[in-house]
């Protein structure tokens, strides 16, 4: 009897075009991949959770708590060949609460497509989100005085070739488009280029160069550019199957262009990224340290500092724990910044329960305390969530 893997909601979510075209380009790929007598496994789930969210819309003052229960829907196939591999999900959730003005309807796709030859591989993955500021936004600082609906696209192009047997260049493209249906909030797209060089130093170490290319853009409001060119130099390491380690450091050279205000000179910033991953056969593991850009939902386009701890801890076929954590402060050039972000810091601890092979129970709760600079004090968020999923999976090899 095959256990029950429990099924975790993706934050990533979509517009209902967005995820129409998500799922016909899958249904072109999976016809072309049929051809190499694919594995394939398609899963359909069905969830019904209860919350209480102490703080939804991240206000300092006049804080109301807010009861509710979200209803969704997943679909998520896989196919997979010796070459080639197709994956795509989709979601549909109804989220009702005792103040009816946050009811809302969120739609979520994704899709990835991969294709290797002996020397050169290409892949794709395209993302959409019609959901709302408060489960879509990370950090929206604090803006709504209601539930805002935001849409998203996203579609990311990558490609790699080896030059020989210890030589690969790769590139990595990607385009984000972001909407809201109010103008408190700033509606924004993002294009980035990322060239790169690795070799092959050992069986176990990879050393990388790149150079990446940003450009951010406000489409409506404040007409604001941010333009940067990232290049940096790491390295990857292998320990063991399980355990893996990634590096790197650099500096990012960084213009913001705002009309009708005189444009500013290139500034350069160091800029770093650390990650490791441990995956076992009950236990996983990642612990990310990195200094990137970030887009604001309030046309801000910052470079912000992020620690982050996640793990999970299977006991048995059943019972599985996980817990996460993370901070990130606003690391400004030069100290200065329009934005009203200072820091946040949060976690999630859960569990899940199988009560059969197609069954489970899981709870988890959450914390986030968030800091602004026009905030005389923290703002702090609590949510507790229980929930119930039943899940239907078929596929042609087990």
């Amino acid at each position: 009897m095959v256990p029950f893997r429990f099924l975790l909601c993706s934050a990533s979510a979509t517009p209902a075009l967005a995820i129409m075209a998500t799922f016909v380009l899958s249904a072109g790929a999976s016809q072309a991949l049929a051809q190499a007598a694919p594995v394939w496994e398609t899963k359909v789930a069905l969830s019904e959770d209860g919350s209480y969210d102490s703080n939804p819309l991240m206000r300092g003052q006049d804080r109301e708590g807010l009861y509710g229960s979200q209803t969704a829907v997943r679909l998520s196939h896989r196919t997979v060949s010796e070459r080639s591999a197709l994956q795509f999900e989709g979601e549909a959730g109804q989220g009702l609460y005792d103040d009816s003005s946050f009811n809302e309807t969120d739609l979520h796709g994704k899709v990835d497509i991969k294709r290797k030859t002996q020397r050169a591989s290409v892949a794709l993955t395209a993302s959409g989100d019609d959901d709302t500021t408060r489960t879509g936004e990370l950090i929206d600082l604090g803006l709504a005085t209601t539930n805002v609906r935001r849409r998203s696209f996203s579609v990311s192009p990558e490609a790699g070739y080896a030059l020989s047997p210890l030589d690969k260049v790769g590139l990595e493209a990607a385009y984000t488009n972001t909407t809201y249906d109010n103008d408190i909030y700033t509606d924004y797209h993002l294009f980035s280029l990322l060239p790169s060089y690795t070799r092959a130093l050992s069986p176990q170490d990879d050393g990388v160069l790149s150079c990446g290319f940003r450009r951010y853009q406000s489409d409506e409001g404040t007409d604001k550019t941010n333009d940067s060119i990232t290049p940096m130099t790491g390295f990857r390491h292998r320990f063991s199957e399980k355990w893996s380690l990634q590096a790197g450091v650099g500096f990012q050279f960084s213009r913001e262009e705002t009309n009708g205000i005189e444009t500013q000179a290139w500034t350069d910033q160091a800029v770093y990224l650390m990650k490791a991953f441990y995956t076992g056969e009950q236990d996983t593991f990642a612990l990310e340290a990195q200094r990137k850009q970030q887009s604001f939902a309030n046309s801000d386009d910052e470079l912000v500092s992020v620690l982050a701890l996640s793990g999970s801890h299977a006991v048995d076929n059943a019972l599985s724990f996980k817990a996460s954590t993370s901070y990130q402060f606003l690391d400004s050039v030069n100290g200065t910044s329009s934005s009203s972000f200072k820091n946040m810091i949060g976690g999630t601890v859960g569990m899940a329960y199988g009560l059969s092979p197609h069954a489970a129970l899981s709870a988890s709760y959450g914390y986030k305390r968030e800091e602004k600079r026009d905030e005389p004090k923290a703002i702090k968020q609590n949510i507790a969530r229980i929930g119930f999923t039943y899940q239907y999976d078929w596929a042609n090899a087990q």
